[in-house]
């Protein structure tokens, strides 16, 4: 039943006049989540590769910060 209840959110017709897309309010909801999640997920990997070596060498550390003071 749910994938009938998903195919509903788009509507893909071809016409003479031209192309007709229709997406429910819903549907542009969710790919906006799925985006806003991707993203997230992006930077939480940065974030820890940044800082997933300085819990290993407390030197290391010291040139995470360096390396963040001198980006900016």
């Amino acid at each position: 039943m749910a994938e009938a209840h998903q195919a509903v959110a788009f509507q893909f017709t071809i016409t003479p006049e031209g192309i007709d897309l229709q997406l429910s309010r819903q549907a542009l909801t969710q790919i906006y989540l799925s985006g806003l999640r991707s993203w997230k997920k992006r930077l939480r990997r940065v974030k820890v590769r940044v800082f997933a070596p300085a819990a290993d060498n407390p030197l290391g550390a010291v040139a995470v910060f360096m390396r963040a003071a001198c980006v900016q």
